[in-house]
């Protein structure tokens, strides 16, 4: 009666059926293999937590405590077997088991915010001189006359680069503590100028032929992933 209760079936339709009929077909061979062990002697009894298919099409966890009644001449005769309706359980540790993997990702998650926060004011610091010396070496260039148009393109293009990597940082800080990145509306023609000019100051000059379109309408995205 328990049985019929678990699996939902009346008892005139399970006698005569084989508990291969009902069990999960991905835990039959090892409910097999357990038999055989018992069958051979290797075992008096076996437990295993297995599913079976309810007659309306859903699943029940039990477990299984099975037995072997022998002939007096040691010949198996028929198998015992106690059935634990465990499916409430089961279900209650994979959802902890969910519940823990989730909190241990948001623990790394933190950990590795916290560790992003100790990392970028490392880097913020001497990003920040960058920027202040390039400034200060172009004006006092300047206050000693006219600065060649090399030096002035390449102090400015240090102060760009060191605000850029600034901003990488501090974009990565967003995403951890958030999840989610910055979104602004972006021209991509100057993007691809902008991503361009970043690869050609280091050496790849003159590899690509730009053939952009014109009255592109503007995109919404994070510059930083984009570039």
């Amino acid at each position: 009666r328990r049985l019929c209760e678990i699996i939902g079936y009346d008892r005139d339709e399970l006698l005569g059926r084989s508990f291969d009929d009902f069990t999960h077909p991905a835990d039959i061979e090892a409910d097999h293999a357990q038999r055989a062990r018992l069958i051979a002697g290797e075992l008096d009894h076996f437990s295993l937590e297995e599913r079976y298919l309810r007659k309306v099409s859903d699943e029940v966890w039990v477990r299984v405590t099975v037995s072997l009644r022998r002939h007096a001449n040691g010949q198996p005769d028929y198998f015992i077997a106690v059935i634990e309706d465990i499916d409430g359980r089961r279900r209650a540790d994979e959802t902890l088991k969910k519940l823990r993997s989730e909190m241990e990702q948001l623990l790394a998650l933190h950990v590795a915010a916290q560790t992003a926060v100790g990392i970028a004011h490392d880097l913020n610091q001497p990003l920040s001189a960058v920027t202040y010396y390039a400034e200060a070496a172009r004006r006092m260039l300047q206050a000693q006359g006219p600065v060649p148009e090399r030096v002035e393109h390449a102090l400015h293009a240090v102060r760009e680069q060191a605000q850029r990597a600034a901003g990488v940082v501090r974009d990565l800080l967003q995403f951890l503590r958030r999840g989610q990145t910055s979104s602004e509306s972006l021209d991509l023609n100057a993007l691809v100028r902008e991503s361009i000019a970043i690869l050609e100051t280091d050496g790849l000059d003159g590899f690509a032929e730009l053939r952009l379109a014109d009255n592109l309408r503007p995109v919404q995205a994070d510059r930083m992933q984009v570039e």
